[in-house]
């Protein structure tokens, strides 16, 4: 005695879309069924948290309508109507209420809501609604010249599924600069913390997206100012160290050689500094040394030499020294020559504010 067509249950196949299971947001169902007389099955589907052993049945109550959808029924507000060709089924979830974690997907095919015969199966997948927490540490100011920048994220987190998988996409940009804009991208599974070499001064922006298996994207931005450091005036007179408001003595028939060359700054300003020494807060040579004699129109028996060393930031540093004719039998108080010094340079940085000077200046060769 043969089978009863009329027994046999209708037939049902999920599709599997890959094998990572990671939606956000939405997921589109897609079925294959089919009845052995083409009659119009009725479907229903079942939307709940994955237990230890994912699409398990046991406790299941078939007639739970929490998130349960009919075929030609007014559908739950998480699942959009299913539409059946007579070979697959589809319909869309809608995921933004479900909270992050497995959950089972359980589909039924019956011949009648009354039918207790039916067909069914399952899907697992991974939910996950919330974008990464993106902490960044970083410092918010650094010196000209550090040779090694370091830019941390290993704070940033996905709420509920850790950090595996995500997608770290740094990006790094001088800001309000006037010459060529800095851009560097880096990306990947590994960037959770990056070092850079940031030894020009200058304000940049960084910015850090990291993306989840699900698409969604945390983003964070922060401000990192790199300050100009100053160079550092040295001068030599005649092979020794000089400071400022130091005296040296020249007679009208001899020379002195002066030497800046062992002022520093840092690695990427060292080899463009400018050195430009003044008689009397004069400008009236250019270069990092040379032989002096006593200059032409000074009829005094004593004058200040400075020498200002300039960076390419235009910030500088000055050493001034006081010459004294060691012919003369007297020479101005000390103290005197000081205070000349200090005027002098007060008025030249008010000066140098309004107006610059530097193409009159004459090269040393």
């Amino acid at each position: 005695m043969g089978i009863s067509d009329d027994f046999l249950p209708r037939t049902l196949h999920i599709h599997e879309s890959g094998m990572d299971y990671w939606h956000s947001e939405s997921y589109i169902l897609d079925a294959l069924s089919s009845t052995i007389d083409g009659t119009v099955p009725s479907f229903s589907a079942i939307i709940r948290t994955s237990s230890t052993i994912k699409c398990t049945y046991a406790g299941l109550d078939v007639e739970d309508s929490l998130y349960a959808v009919n075929y030609n029924s007014t559908p739950h507000p998480s699942l959009s109507e299913i539409t059946w060709d007579g070979d697959t089924l589809t319909f869309e979830i809608d995921l933004v209420d479900f909270d992050d974690g497995w959950h089972d997907i359980i589909i039924f095919a019956q011949s009648e809501i009354e039918d207790s015969t039916y067909s069914h199966d399952c899907i697992s997948i991974r939910i996950d609604n919330t974008p990464p927490s993106v902490i960044l540490n970083i410092p918010e100011e650094l010196p000209e010249g550090t040779d090694t920048v370091y830019l941390d994220a290993s704070s940033t987190f996905d709420e509920y599924w850790g950090i595996q998988g995500l997608t770290y996409t740094w990006s790094i940009n001088e800001l309000g600069g006037t010459g060529e804009v800095m851009s560097q991208v880096f990306s990947g599974l590994d960037y959770r913390s990056i070092e850079l070499n940031l030894v020009n001064s200058g304000v940049y922006g960084i910015s850090l997206s990291v993306s989840d298996n699900a698409g969604n994207i945390g983003l964070s931005t922060s401000t990192l100012e790199v300050v100009n450091m100053a160079p550092t005036a040295r001068l030599t007179i005649n092979g020794e160290d000089y400071f400022d408001n130091d005296q040296v003595t020249l007679s009208p028939d001899s020379s002195i050689l002066v030497d800046a060359s062992s002022s520093t700054d840092t690695s990427n300003d060292i080899d463009g500094l400018r050195y430009v020494w003044r008689v009397d807060n004069v400008p009236t040579y250019e270069g990092a040394s040379r032989s002096i004699s006593w200059p032409d129109g000074v009829d005094d028996d004593s004058f200040v030499l400075s020498i200002e060393v300039i960076d390419d930031d235009s910030e500088s540093s000055m050493i001034s020294v006081i010459v004294v004719d060691n012919s003369e039998s007297g020479s101005p108080p000390l103290s005197l020559l000081i205070l000349i010094i200090s005027g002098g340079f007060l008025s030249y940085s008010l000066f140098r504010r309004s107006k610059s000077d530097d193409s009159e200046i004459p090269k040393w060769n």
